[in-house]
């Protein structure tokens, strides 16, 4: 299944301006950062309803910012969570790297 599939509703994808916030590490060749975000406020019941339901889609998006000895480069990723397998999956249309 193209996760893709359901999101086809969302003509222009809206990327998020850019804060002030800045975070910097070192990333060696087969390691991972994670990164945890909490929300200023819980999510409503109701809206969990129709998160879980497929009425409103919660999507996570965030870009990298990087330097190698061969240059610069950014990256931009987009998930898509899917209530039907409590995962995030890749949503194309946010996704673009230089």
């Amino acid at each position: 299944m193209d996760h893709n599939d359901n999101k086809k509703a969302v003509k222009d994808f809206q990327r998020m301006a850019l804060t002030d916030f800045q975070s910097s590490g070192v990333v060696g060749v087969g390691e991972k950062i994670v990164q945890e975000v909490k929300a200023a406020t819980p999510i409503e019941p109701e809206h969990v309803e129709w998160i879980m339901t497929g009425k409103v889609s919660i999507y996570a998006y965030g870009v990298v910012t990087y330097e190698f000895p061969g240059g610069k480069g950014v990256t931009e990723f987009c998930y898509v969570y899917d209530p039907s397998t409590t995962n995030f999956y890749t949503y194309s249309e946010g996704n673009r790297a230089d």
